[in-house]
């Protein structure tokens, strides 16, 4: 038997990446950061990245035929019928960001537990909300500043709630 200890990591953390001489605003420094640690093939135009051809998000609902025509008829997502009535809907472009449990903001401690969240950008979060509430859609909050954007929350029939913000924060999903 092997034991844990013997084996080698899986994967280790690069070391950071160097500070360029010049001073570039934070977007493009964070898009310098990225493209140094994980630069593309030369000869094929192909990043390191392409292995992974997508991303698969999973709703989870009490009530999953409600919660499919919501994303079918509300939000006209174009959808494939996998069998059966399982709709797997394209939802455009995406971008993963991980985020740690604890951390300090403002001289407050603050943690959370592991989890996975799922959350839906728009250009305009106003527009977004009017144009969706005029098609039924119901909003448990107002719109308001967290920092890295504007945020509500809508309801997911059958599913529950559900982030829709308008980020203040670079974007990665139209790299």
């Amino acid at each position: 038997m092997v034991e844990p200890s013997s084996l080698a990591p899986l994967w280790e953390p690069r070391a950071s990446t160097p500070k360029p001489a010049v001073s570039f605003p934070l977007s493009r420094r964070l898009s310098l950061a990225c493209s140094a640690a994980f630069p593309s093939s030369q000869k094929t135009g192909r990043s390191l990245a392409t292995m992974i051809t997508a991303i698969h998000t999973l709703v989870y609902a009490d009530d999953a035929d409600t919660a499919r025509a919501f994303f079918r008829d509300v939000l006209a997502w174009p959808c494939v019928d996998s069998r059966g009535g399982w709709l797997i809907f394209k939802s455009g472009p995406s971008e993963l960001g991980v985020h740690p449990t604890s951390g300090d903001h403002a001289g407050e401690a603050w943690s959370t537990p592991q989890r996975h969240e799922i959350t839906l950008m728009c250009d305009d979060i106003a527009g977004t909300v009017a144009e969706l509430t005029a098609k039924g859609v119901r909003f448990t909050r107002e719109i308001r500043d967290d920092g890295f954007g504007m945020t509500t929350s809508m309801l997911v029939p059958g599913a529950g709630e559900m982030m829709l913000y308008e980020p203040k924060h670079p974007t990665a999903y139209d790299l």
